[in-house]
């Protein structure tokens, strides 16, 4: 929608028209490569640790997973509407059935808050049993803007296409 809004103003849909293409493409792509270790219709939950607090976010936040490649967000996923705070509690529900948990974080700090999260109850979440939980950077995840859409590509591809 930012794309759009903003190539309308510019006078650049021709290059919007292109980059799309070029996005879809590359998706459809990376899509294809990670079919061999992500099974049609795998669902996905990402959360976000930030300051010390974790959030959940709307699926269009991160359409490339969704849209892009083909991970199915969970009932719960939908319906979340925009960017909410959780607790480490409520993830157990909220998460529980995914089979693939994304967890944007910061830094250390963060890697070393999932590594304790999986000794307490987390450790029965279904993606935590499966060895599907994959932490992303959250700078690069959760930049709201075409490049992030293109790392969030690259990240899958790397993650799972190799």
């Amino acid at each position: 929608t930012q794309l759009n809004v903003l190539a309308g103003l510019l006078g650049k849909e021709t290059e919007e028209k292109a980059w799309i293409e070029k996005y879809n493409a590359k998706a459809a792509e990376v899509k294809e490569k990670i079919r061999p270790k992500v099974a049609e219709g795998s669902t996905a939950v990402v959360l976000q640790f930030w300051n010390k607090a974790i959030y959940q976010h709307a699926t269009n936040v991160f359409l490339p997973l969704f849209e892009g490649v083909g991970f199915v967000p969970t009932e719960k996923e939908k319906a979340v509407e925009k960017t909410t705070e959780i607790s480490e509690e409520g993830v157990i529900d909220y998460a529980g059935d995914a089979d693939y948990l994304f967890i944007l974080v910061d830094g250390q700090a963060d890697k070393d808050r999932y590594e304790e999260l999986k000794k307490t109850a987390w450790k029965n979440l279904k993606a935590v049993k499966n060895d599907h939980v994959v932490l992303v950077d959250s700078a690069r995840w959760n930049d709201f803007s075409t490049a992030a859409m293109e790392w969030i590509l690259e990240d899958l591809e790397t993650q799972f296409g190799q």
